[in-house]
């Protein structure tokens, strides 16, 4: 009898009861080794040319070189004839397997013992071992654990390639019975029912963990930001997560700032799900201000979960910067508008030519709206050479928005022009682009800044008035929103500037009846840019009738919803990357979403990149969502483990960390699979038990005769005295025909 003690993760077990205990193999080998070392020092003695030189002579001449032959042939017949091998018969000890599972699952909390299932099941094994010790038993006990018994990289609750396991640990005919103790969670390819059926023994399971599960339907954000900007657009989404035996109709309202945003019908499917969506919010006012989800029974009306989550709107003012050497009507027009009620925050540099500059902070404030002066608020600020040189890097980063006017640059600094490039490389800064700002153009090597001036010199005369109009595929755009009840009628301008082309992928905003383009957005490598084609438009006020007529209001609400679109797309907090699943698995399908308000539905853009954590970077198509502007996705598949970086934007700010597994992970299902645990038994003529009535596996089930015989042969050369005596008989002759030779 042997008593095995369990192994803990790390160590080895103590005593191996796999071999025989009536037929020691190892032994007989031993022979081989010892008659190769008599004949070599024979043969090293053949090859010794003063031996060679003593031929045998003499009456004794025959016997001798028969006693030398003798030997020789009598290892050649014994070898060959099969009667003289060598037989043996063993009596074996048969082996109870324990496994116990030690898969992730079984680390999570057990009702009856109070500590984990995995504790749990490790302190049944020890009392079993110590019951098998004191009281005679006929076979060996082995305990193992899951995760000893399969390959490195595969997963330990791959019952399947547990089973493998165990037959390369104890043979076939050793095995006895099976006991395995686990939850069920099975995560592999193969099935573990006929991966049982080849053990040829009864497999009996003790199921361990929670078998009844309790109905929630809980609500979530899942994603909220901490704190916006005011007036800026942000998303946040939504979770609705359910189990339950019936399908329960529901209605969800989202609420932000007391004001209800969303009102929908949902339907909680029975068993597991989950539903979620994406919500496009804009800040008004400053300060903290609440988000709530509510989910009520649509049956009854009461209150089934809910859910907040607090933004903060911070009271800081969206910047806007324009560049504009020579002052026009037109920059001046948007900048009354969006000064209006302290919405924005201008600021405009301007250069004194000997190689400084004044930088003009203007805003005016709530009180000040009413005034009479349209500059109320006023700062200026005088920069010398060096600091004037730093003003545009230092600035870019913060503002919400750029305006190129007329002659944008001027008597700039040359280095403005470098900075301006690199910044719309990697940044979404929204930009509207003037009459003038093509004078720019041939500065600008390359990039989506030298597109937008293209366009811009693209422009050509239109010899009679021009009337405004607004298509209807674009009514629906944000920047239109401000002049939804006022663009039902067209205004004439006179004649004035118009594209000849509209861009790929581009929303026509304003245009003539004959769909000359006037006004336009298109994409600027990673923002989007409006650009504007007539040079009077400014004078809409004028044929409107004054500061109180339509044109007055459409010019300065078209500015407003120029600025409030454009502004959104420069705050970099609100871009977030986020990758599912991940951790992943070798060619599984990862989806990869980016939150961005500057996307809008449209083309594939580029923006988005993966490196391995030695590789290069590689750039991935992003798709903008069909339905939500800010939302873009990829589908991504790793084709070997290991780490990745994806980023977004070419920032670091923006990236996250993929991990891919050679194997699945574990599923997220931690119940108790009885109806595998079940079978398993069943299909082996095992015995099935929950964890609570473990005692009765151990006292009910018959095991089958604990002993097994073995019998078999092997070569006559494998015998060690056979061969000892056989090298002597051989040294013996040689010896004797030496002392007789001649000298």
């Amino acid at each position: 009898m042997s008593v095995l003690t369990y192994p803990c993760e790390g160590e080895e077990v103590t005593h191996n009861p796999l071999e025989g205990d009536a037929f020691d193999t190892g032994s007989m080998n031993y022979s081989i080794g010892i008659l190769f070392l008599f004949i070599l020092t024979i043969v090293g003695f053949l090859f010794r040319s003063r031996y060679l030189d003593r031929p045998l002579s003499g009456r004794y001449r025959f016997g001798l070189a028969l006693l030398q032959a003798i030997p020789l042939l009598l290892l050649a017949w014994l070898l060959i004839d099969p009667r003289f091998h060598g037989g043996y018969k063993e009596t074996l000890t048969k082996v109870i397997a324990l496994v116990v599972d030690d898969s992730p699952s079984m680390s999570l909390s057990d009702d009856e013992s109070g500590g984990t299932r995995l504790e749990a099941a490790e302190k049944w094994v020890e009392d079993i071992q110590r019951d098998w010790q004191e009281e005679p038993h006929q076979a060996h006990l082995s305990a193992f654990r899951t995760s000893q018994l399969v390959p490195a990289g595969v997963s330990a609750s791959d019952y399947a390639a547990v089973i493998e396991g165990l037959l390369q640990k104890i043979q076939p005919d050793r095995l006895a019975s099976v006991i395995l103790i686990g939850d069920g969670q099975h995560h592999g390819p193969q099935s573990p029912v006929l991966a049982a059926d080849s053990l040829g023994v009864p497999m009996n399971t003790v199921g361990i963990g929670a078998a009844q599960k309790s109905e929630f339907i809980q609500a979530r954000w899942i994603e909220a930001p901490g704190e916006v900007a005011p007036g800026t657009p942000f998303l946040s989404r939504w979770q609705v997560e359910s189990d339950t035996t019936e399908p329960v109709a529901a209605e969800v309202h989202i609420t932000f700032a007391s004001d209800e945003v969303l009102s929908r019908d949902i339907s909680l499917e029975p068993a597991h799900s989950m539903q979620e969506d994406w919500i496009g919010l804009r800040s008004v006012k400053s300060g903290m201000h609440l988000l709530r989800l509510v989910v009520n029974s649509k049956r009854t009306g009461e209150l089934i979960t809910q859910a907040t989550a607090s933004i903060h709107v911070e009271a800081s003012t969206p910047s806007i910067l324009i560049l504009e050497s020579e002052p026009s009507r037109l920059a001046q027009s948007f900048s009354q508008a969006v000064l209006h009620n302290g919405r924005y925050r201008i600021l405009r540099p301007v250069s004194l030519g000997d190689g400084s500059g004044i930088l003009w902070d203007l805003f005016r404030s709530d009180t000040e709206s009413q005034a009479k002066a349209p500059w109320s608020h006023e700062k200026m600020v005088r920069l010398d050479p060096s600091h004037w040189e730093a003003l545009l890097e230092e600035t870019l980063p913060n503002i919400n928005m750029l305006v190129l006017g007329k002659n944008p640059l001027g008597r700039m600094p040359a280095k403005w022009l470098e900075v301006l490039e690199q910044h719309f490389q990697s940044n979404r800064t929204g930009l509207l682009a003037l009459p003038g700002a093509e004078s720019l153009a041939p500065r600008v090597q390359k990039g989506g800044l030298k597109e937008v001036l293209v366009l811009m010199e693209q422009r050509s005369p239109s010899l009679r008035a021009l009337d405004l109009s607004f298509p209807e595929d674009s009514r629906n755009h944000p920047s239109l929103a401000p002049i939804w009840s006022l663009i039902s009628r067209p205004l004439q301008i006179g004649p004035d500037k118009f594209f000849d082309q509209r861009p790929p992928y581009s929303t026509l905003l304003v245009s003539d009846p004959s769909e000359k383009p006037l006004v336009l957005e298109t994409r600027m490598g990673l923002s989007h840019a409006i650009l504007v084609a007539p040079e009077n438009l400014w004078t809409l006020a004028a044929f409107g009738g004054g500061s109180e007529g339509t044109g007055t209001s459409l010019l300065e609400g078209l500015w407003l919803g120029v600025a409030d679109y454009l502004a959104g797309y420069s705050i970099p907090r609100k871009i977030k990357v986020e990758a599912h699943p991940n951790p992943g698995v070798v060619g599984q399908q990862i989806k990869v979403i980016v939150q961005d308000p500057s996307i809008t539905p449209g083309p594939p853009l580029s923006g988005l990149e993966v490196k391995a954590t030695d590789g290069q970077w590689q750039v991935l198509p992003l798709s903008p969502d069909p339905d939500w502007a800010g939302l873009g996705s990829t589908t991504w598949y790793a084709r070997q483990a290991g780490d990745y970086t994806m980023r977004y934007a070419r920032q670091d700010s923006h990236s996250i960390q993929i991990r891919v597994l050679d194997q699945s992970p574990e599923s997220s299902d931690r119940l108790l699979n009885e109806s595998l645990l079940r079978d398993l038994a069943e299909s082996t003529g095992g015995q099935y038990a929950m964890f609570a009535d473990r005692a009765r596996i151990m006292s009910d089930i018959d095991f089958p005769p604990l002993t097994v015989q073995r019998s078999g042969s092997f070569p006559l050369r494998h015998d060690l005295r056979f061969g000892a005596g056989l090298a002597i008989l051989f040294c013996l002759g040689w010896g004797i025909r030496r002392l007789l030779s001649l000298p």
